[in-house]
């Protein structure tokens, strides 16, 4: 699809998990000119911005935990905040761009493949028990919770790896 018309960083209101009001279909994906890949989403809860979500099949987005990234047809991270039900883009594959962020946890390592974590939304380098997101790492290690700046090797893969590995 065309990224003319699109913007990223705008999100617009809805009024149910339905899709009403929707701009382009929920599970729409788009590449921009750097590259990077976006899902048009609606968010079933409400999202801050740089969070992960687990997307379904119907483009219905909910902040990412463990569980969700298992049966997810897509994870994404938001750049903006979404309301409650709100449309809009989240980033797929950033595109080896570095310019996009990730929600991580205080203390969240670099150059490590980052893993779901405890907290719905937010990722972390720990990986006892948690799902492996292959491929996405961030840059520079961060002191407290909050947005990191995201490396990717391309669309997001999940890996599996026993416990204790």
């Amino acid at each position: 699809m065309s990224t003319i018309g699109v913007s990223s960083t705008i999100t617009k209101a809805g009024t149910s998990t339905a899709g009403v009001g929707a701009e382009f279909k929920p599970g729409t994906i788009v590449t921009r000119a750097d590259g990077s890949r976006w899902m048009y989403v609606q968010a079933t809860e409400a999202v801050s911005q740089y969070m992960c979500v687990g997307v379904d099949e119907n483009g219905q987005a909910s902040k990412l935990t463990s569980a969700l990234a298992l049966v997810s047809y897509a994870i994404g991270v938001a750049q903006v905040a979404f309301a409650q039900y709100a449309f809009g883009f989240v980033l797929i594959d950033p595109a080896n761009t570095n310019v996009y962020k990730v929600g991580v946890l205080s203390a969240c390592d670099s150059d490590v493949d980052l893993n779901t974590s405890g907290t719905a939304g937010y990722l972390d380098d720990a990986y006892t028990t948690f799902v492996p997101l292959v491929g996405w790492m961030i840059t520079t290690t961060l002191a407290a919770t909050g947005g990191a700046t995201l490396i990717g090797n391309g669309r997001l893969k999940l890996g599996l790896r026993t416990s204790g590995v």
